[in-house]
């Protein structure tokens, strides 16, 4: 602990950020209740708050990402956790500057393995992207899609599917 204090004091952090692994439908259990005692122990010894932040399939949006860029088993494994904590990070730092962004998908992709573009439209600029799709995975009821941006490959997003196919969709982790 003492060296994240003088960490924290050197840089001056304003806030901390933990990632809290909850299970696929959103519950909490003993690795997350672990998170919030390391935080609560985090913001005793710094001073200073302690932002909790979801950390679903961060992992797995890394582990793609470093696949698609060609990088092998050994390198991915050195580098996956640092790069699930940078879109753990940027999705917390996105989220802060605009709330929650809403997106509406053209067209919906297949899941069959093939990569594809698609166009999402922000729901609060107008604007249109177009984004690479990695996957689609169903997992425990939740449809699940990694993208990567045509336009920015550091850009990578894993979006969560709400009801239809046709209505907006929650980004749940995002880098870039």
């Amino acid at each position: 602990m003492a060296a994240l204090r003088t960490l924290v004091a050197e840089h001056e952090v304003e806030r901390v950020v933990i990632g809290l692994p909850r299970l696929m439908d959103g519950r909490l259990d003993a690795a997350a209740a672990a998170a919030q005692e390391f935080g609560t122990q985090l913001a005793r010894a710094t001073g200073r708050p302690v932002e909790y932040w979801d950390e679903r399939l961060t992992t797995v949006a890394a582990e793609r990402y470093l696949v698609a860029q060609g990088k092998r088993r050994r390198q991915r494994r050195a580098e996956v956790d640092r790069m699930a904590a940078a879109l753990l990070l940027q999705s917390y730092l996105d989220y802060r500057e605009v709330g929650v962004r809403r997106l509406t998908m053209i067209e919906e992709p297949e899941a069959d393995g093939e990569l594809e573009t698609i166009e999402l439209v922000n729901e609060i600029t107008g604007e249109e992207e177009t984004y690479l799709v990695h996957d689609v995975a169903e997992i425990e009821g939740q449809t699940y899609y990694v993208l990567q941006a045509e336009a920015d490959a550091d850009r990578v997003l894993v979006l969560r599917r709400e009801g239809s196919p046709w209505s907006p969709w929650t980004r749940t982790s995002t880098s870039g």
